[in-house]
């Protein structure tokens, strides 16, 4: 019999005081009323990053919009004000970091792929609140991108595989092709190197064939399991340009992996239940098979096929005294065994399907277990939707629960002992189909080059009702901008990746309209899934988990002063100081009891440097610093490893290299040159310090590089012995120079510390060790750009970035730090090229056509959008996506033609 536990009772589970203090009897409620705390205590928020295409050039613009939600509901999220985007490259590098500010949980920005900061290869970027990192990374949003540089003759390699793995090593399959017309680069000598954190593991020279392909051995004991592997491959061109690239190489197996998923999670001798499977290749992707399942006589008691992205499903009804394993048939012929998961001879099989309008569930269990007392709970987002004990008085126990209990997502059943264990566990997905839907009018059924498309958008509720709703457009020239089905949609991202771990591969395909094989594909996903935002062995860990973070209404600095021995100081005195694209900032605060401190309201552009001088009350530095920053988010990288290249990325580069060459005139009124090399590289690299905030072009006089630098047991000591220059008491002195007749003689060099004027007593705090390089403009026209302040020279100290800039950082009396500001905030630039003259020489061969990021519905659903056509014919894709306020989600795309008139 089942008793069902009222929902408006779970309302009701608040109010109790103590869980501690309820009754055997009421065992289930106390479990209610725990999952109810830890869901008002640390309440999860999603995010969705919608760009406006999936691969850059360098020098490219990347256009986000910023979608946060609640998890609960869906809806736009209130808790955080502040949203970080991470670009990270194959080795886990942050390359940049930028800030959005939010507002109700929307937010939009730009980020500039700069050629100081990245070169040609992958990238991630990763999204997330400061209140996320408090919980697993797995569940931050992350999505891949490739960046190419179009003025480089070689785009990128256009096909690189690993092929034929083995225990000692593997096998690689590289085609090199150039930029204009795809040709193979035939007969080019390159170099290639296996790297990882230590250092160089194997490297070798090849030559490539007349087809541009190179075949080659790369032999590493235990590869398989030594993490970050990077293959790197430099070819010299025929003009004396050397291309380097970069590829992740992750953990492989040589044979396939095929892994075997009984529903609920385990067999049970004669129990009938769902055993689901997925295979993968040697690469980490699907792979598509088909086999069959004997027992110990070998006797065939099922068989199965894979039927979406290697994963399937078979019954069996296994029997206590056999083993049993899977019999494969491989691509190449062979026959490969893999054993199934063991048979218990006692537990419970939980079993669900769906059906017209509910979810039809079924608890079977063994003989022995009959007259136990389970629960069964169901949850969606950390809510509770659905609660009942079950007294087992028969051997199989079915329910019906409607689906209008449960909201679109996922939902996850599990069967629990009066101890609140889990038993028995199934993840289902619950599609009502709500979407938002959205129609769009074009004034033309199709437009010439460089017209005026106009357009009427509305949206409409899954009942027809209109809405209002914030909405992001992209549009973009199909020829150019390949179409990436594995790009990931607003829906892909809110309701499924987001709440299970792993990698998925295409997503969008289980969003996509059609049959009902998509629905079926989507459970035989879930199957394969053990893994998600909550687990019940951490009913007891949320307990005691301390929230490192709260959620962030601004930018911010929080630290704690200590004395030396770590004790707090309370009443110090915090300032801080730097320059900002704002301005200078100078700010000063004091300590609480605690000896705890905050800088709030900090609002700028792009990443400034900071510095952070303490003293307590008497007035003196002896006293230490500690910034609560939080550590770099290293989340885990999920692709197909063998497919080391996206070959769409060689037409999108050929494409952006042709307009290149043809344009003249940019949106910023920019005239675009060709490289003139003034200086040769070698003197380029010996004369400067990577990151540098030197202002203007002149070289400095001398230059310090960093490995010399480390040398040294102190800074100032890197400064004995330098022509020219001098350290005396509480300075560093240019000596030699004319004496002014207006400036007082014998003053010390300015010292700049990544672009902020400091104190000499600033530098000899800083470790050797930090330090990228120091440039020292002595008096002149180098230091001149400085003002009154560099009279006496220059003094331009780099801090190393990455690594201690992001990380906790303690210094005695000071501290200093690299804090993303907010992303820069401009508009897409379109022309106007009937009302602003200058825009009729404006080059319209761009590959993102148009971008809007705030386009908002009226109460009646409607918007109107405008743009202009390019100067090609072409058919453009219009990917529309957003939100309403209820947390209904739109994803749709629309063509339109550009043809000769």
């Amino acid at each position: 019999m089942i008793r069902k536990i009222s929902t408006y009772l779970l309302s009701a589970i608040c109010f109790i005081l103590l869980a501690s203090a309820a009754s055997d009897e009421d065992w289930l409620t106390a479990l209610l009323y725990k999952l109810d705390v830890i869901r008002t205590s640390y309440p999860q928020e999603k995010v969705h990053l919608h760009t406006d295409k999936p691969y850059y050039a360098i020098g490219d613009d990347v256009w986000i919009k910023a979608y946060v939600v609640n998890a609960e509901n869906n809806e736009l999220s209130a808790l955080s004000k502040v949203l970080y985007i991470d670009i990270v490259d194959d080795s886990d590098s942050i390359r940049k970091t930028v800030a959005l500010q939010l507002a109700n949980g929307l937010s939009n920005g730009v980020i500039n792929l700069s050629d100081s900061t990245f070169n040609t290869g992958r990238y991630r970027i990763n999204a997330y609140t400061r209140w996320m990192q408090n919980f697993d990374t797995k569940f931050i949003f992350s999505k891949n991108i490739w960046i190419g540089n179009a003025r480089e003759q070689l785009n990128v390699i256009a096909d690189a595989r690993l092929d034929s793995i083995s225990d000692d090593g593997f096998r690689v399959n590289i085609k090199f092709s150039g930029s204009e017309n795809k040709s193979p680069l035939a007969g080019k000598p390159f170099t290639y190197s296996l790297v990882n954190q230590n250092g160089t593991l194997s490297n070798g020279k090849v030559i490539t064939s007349g087809t541009g392909d190179a075949f080659f051995n790369i032999k590493v004991k235990n590869w398989e399991t030594t993490n970050g592997l990077i293959l790197r491959t430099s070819i010299k061109l025929a003009n004396g340009n050397t291309i380097t690239q970069s590829f992740p190489i992750k953990t492989l197996k040589g044979k396939l992996d095929v892994q075997f998923f009984p529903e609920g999670g385990r067999l049970v001798a004669g129990l009938r239940s769902k055993v689901a499977f997925k295979v993968l290749s040697s690469g980490g992707l699907s792979a598509e098979i088909k086999g069959k399942v004997v027992n110990n006589h070998n006797k065939i008691v099922a068989e199965f096929t894979t039927a979406h992205a290697g994963m399937g499903v078979f019954a069996l009804q296994p029997v206590a005294a056999d083993a049993y394993t899977a019999v494969i048939d491989d691509r190449s012929g062979g026959v490969t065994r893999y054993p199934l998961p063991s048979v218990d001879a006692q537990g419970y099989v939980l079993s669900i399907n769906h059906l017209t309008d509910s979810v039809g569930v079924q608890v079977a269990s063994s003989n022995l277990l009959i007259g136990k007392e389970v629960a069964l709970i169901a949850q969606q987002n950390g809510v509770v939707k659905y609660a009942t004990k079950i007294n087992l008085n028969q051997p199989v126990i079915n329910a019906h629960i409607p689906e209008s209990k449960f909201s679109t997502g996922l939902v996850v059943f599990t069967l629990l002992s009066t101890n609140a264990q889990p038993l028995a566990e199934r993840l289902i997905f619950v599609n009502h189909h709500d979407h938002l839907r959205m129609k769009v009018n074009f004034d033309k059924p199709f437009y010439g080059k460089r017209e005026q498309v106009n357009m009427v958008v509305s949206v409409e509720d899954a009942a027809g009702r209109p809405t209002e709703s914030n909405l992001s457009i992209a549009v973009t020239n199909v020829a150019k901008v390949a179409v990436d089905s594995t790009e990931a949609s607003i829906y892909a991202s809110l309701l499924l990746t987001s709440d299970i771990k792993g990698y998925v591969e295409n997503p969008n395909y289980y969003f996509a309209e059609g049959s009902e094989d998509k629905t079926r594909h989507l459970d035989n996903l879930l199957l394969t899934q053990g893994w998600r935002r909550f687990k019940w062995t951490d009913l007891t860990a949320y307990n005691s988990k301390p929230l490192i973070y709260q959620p962030q209404q601004s930018l911010d600095i929080t630290g704690k002063m200590t004395t030396i021995n770590d004790k707090p100081i309370a009443n110090g005195k915090v300032t801080l100081y730097g320059n900002t694209s704002d301005g200078i900032v100078l700010l000063d605060t004091t300590t609480d009891a605690d000896g705890k401190f905050i800088f709030e309201n900090l609002d700028f552009v792009g990443t400034s440097s900071l510095v952070i001088r303490a003293k307590n009350a008497k007035n003196t530095d002896n006293v230490k610093i500690t910034l609560d920053r939080p550590g770099n988010l290293i989340v885990p990288v999920d692709y197909d490893a063998t497919l080391l290249s996206n070959s769409g990325l060689v037409s999108f580069l050929q494409n952006i290299e042709k307009t290149q060459k043809t344009s003249s005139v940019l949106s910023n009124k920019v005239i675009v040159l060709n490289e003139v090399k003034v200086k040769d590289r070698s003197y380029l690299q010996k004369n400067s310090v990577a990151g540098s905030s030197k202002l203007g072009n002149a070289y400095a006089d001398i230059v310090i590089k960093k490995d010399r630098i480390a040398m040294y047991p102190q800074l100032v000591h890197a400064f004995y012995g330098l022509p020219g220059i001098q350290v005396k008491g509480n300075g560093i002195y240019s000596i030699g120079r004319t004496i002014s007749l207006t400036k007082a003689g014998g003053s010390p060099m300015l010292i700049v510390l990544d672009g902020v004027q400091v104190g000499f007593d600033v530098l000899m705090q800083i470790s050797p060790y930090d330090v990228e390089g120091i440039e020292i403009l002595k008096p002149g026209v180098g230091a001149a750009i400085y003002g009154t302040e560099g009279y006496w020279g220059v003094v331009v100290v780099t801090l190393k970035k990455g690594g201690g800039d992001l990380q906790r950082m303690q210094q005695t009396g000071l501290a200093r730090i690299k804090l993303p500001g907010y992303a820069e905030d401009k508009e897409f630039y379109t022309p106007l090229y009937d009302k602003q003259k200058a825009d009729n020489n404006y080059n319209g061969q761009r590959s993102t056509i148009f971008w809007q990021p705030n386009l908002v519905t009226n109460a009646a659903g409607n918007a109107k959008l405008s743009f202009y056509t390019a100067d090609e014919p072409a058919t453009y894709r219009i990917v529309a996506e957003g939100i309403n306020i209820n947390g209904k989600l739109l994803r749709q795309e629309f063509y339109v033609d550009v043809k000769e008139k």
